[in-house]
C-alpha cells in the first residue's frame, strides 16, 4: 500500500462505511510503519506518533490549531470526512 491509497481512502470518505474502508488502511499503514526503523527525527515512515497517546495527542493539537479543520481550510462539510482529517492529523502531526 502507498501513501497515494491511503490519500486516495481519504478523499472518498462519504459515510460510515466509506469510513471503515479508510480506517482498515491507516491501521495498515501504522502496522508497516512498527516495521521500519526510527528516523533521527524518530518517524517511522510517515508516522510520527509511534503510540496511541501520540496519537491521540497529536490528532487533538491538530484539532485546536487549526480550529479542526477551518484553518487552512477547506474544513470539510461532510463530518465523516472531518472525522477521517482528525485521524490522518494524528498520523503525522508533530
Amino acid at each position: 500500500m502507498s501513501t497515494e491509497d491511503l490519500q486516495q481512502a481519504f478523499q472518498c470518505v462519504r459515510d460510515e462505511v466509506s469510513l471503515l474502508d479508510f480506517l482498515d488502511l491507516l491501521a495498515t499503514d501504522a502496522f508497516v510503519s512498527e516495521g521500519q526503523p526510527a528516523a533521527a527525527d524518530g518517524r517511522r515512515g510517515e508516522w510520527t506518533s509511534q503510540s496511541i497517546s501520540q496519537f491521540l495527542a497529536a490528532a487533538h493539537a491538530w484539532a485546536e490549531d487549526s480550529n479542526f479543520g477551518l484553518y487552512p481550510g477547506p474544513k470539510p462539510s461532510n463530518p465523516w470526512q472531518q472525522f477521517a482529517m482528525l485521524l490522518w492529523a494524528g498520523r503525522s502531526q508533530e
